[in-house]
């Protein structure tokens, strides 16, 4: 989960040195990376650097402003949507949140 204070600066959840280079690269990390609860700031640079969830719902940030965004910066190129959209099914799934009632 991002941080709500800025770090040297700078926000942490659109941080591509904080949470790519260093959570993901430097500490090899490649776990899911959600913001703190309303502690998204800007849509585009955190999807650029791998955080992959906004808290709480209704979605701020990932919702209607993350498909303008997106398709105004080219934000929903595979690139950079799969490894969220991948890291959560994984998350899904080691929590068993996508198993039905009868299936347990």
């Amino acid at each position: 989960m991002t941080a709500y204070p800025k770090i040297n600066g700078e926000h942490a959840d659109p941080s591509r040195l904080l949470v790519h280079d260093i959570l993901r690269r430097e500490w090899c990390y490649n776990g899911f990376v959600m913001s703190d609860w309303g502690g998204l700031n800007d849509i585009v640079p955190s999807i650029l650097a791998t955080t992959a969830l906004e808290m709480p719902r209704p979605p701020l940030w990932y919702g209607k402003a993350l498909l303008k965004a997106g398709k105004a910066e080219h934000v929903f190129e595979t690139e950079h949507i799969d490894p969220g959209v991948r890291r959560l099914l994984v998350l899904l799934r080691k929590t068993r949140a996508l198993i039905s009632e009868r299936e347990n």
